[in-house]
């Protein structure tokens, strides 16, 4: 898969300095406009960690400035497939917040099947997971 990522916004998430960083990053992606902030950051934040993306900063900024998701929850799912790090429950709680707790749980439900490579069931019951998390912690705010 070829990735069409926005330099500008890579180059933002790139430069963050840890986490204190973070709330400077948040307020210099805002500028974006939302579809290709979405577009980048998702797309990033799926990936495995430790190559060239800065993946986990990415997901931070996906969950928090919570840009419109252009995918279907399926589709959402599906791209968590191939590469996503199980330990970056933001992409999750991204996808909690724009589709709902019950349709994220259903999408990986939907998803799952006998003939699934064992990272792929993984995944989808690390989904199944962090939803569960993230309906936790929301009910209890």
């Amino acid at each position: 898969m070829t990735l069409e990522l926005d330099t500008r916004i890579l180059d933002t998430v790139r430069g963050t300095k840890g986490q204190r960083g973070l709330p400077a990053t948040y307020e210099a992606l805002r500028s974006f406009e939302p579809t290709t902030l979405f577009d980048t950051l998702f797309a990033v934040s799926v990936l495995a960690q430790g190559g060239t993306y800065p993946v986990a900063f990415a997901g931070c900024a996906l969950e928090t400035l919570n840009p419109p998701c252009s995918l279907t929850v399926d589709e959402a799912v599906e791209r968590l497939m191939p590469e996503w790090d199980i330990s970056l429950e933001e992409v999750v709680f991204y996808l909690a917040k724009q589709f709902g707790v019950a349709a994220v749980v259903e999408a990986a439900e939907r998803r799952q099947s006998p003939s699934l490579a064992h990272e792929e069931a993984v995944r989808l019951r690390t989904v199944r997971y962090w939803a569960g998390i993230y309906q936790a912690k929301s009910s209890s705010a």
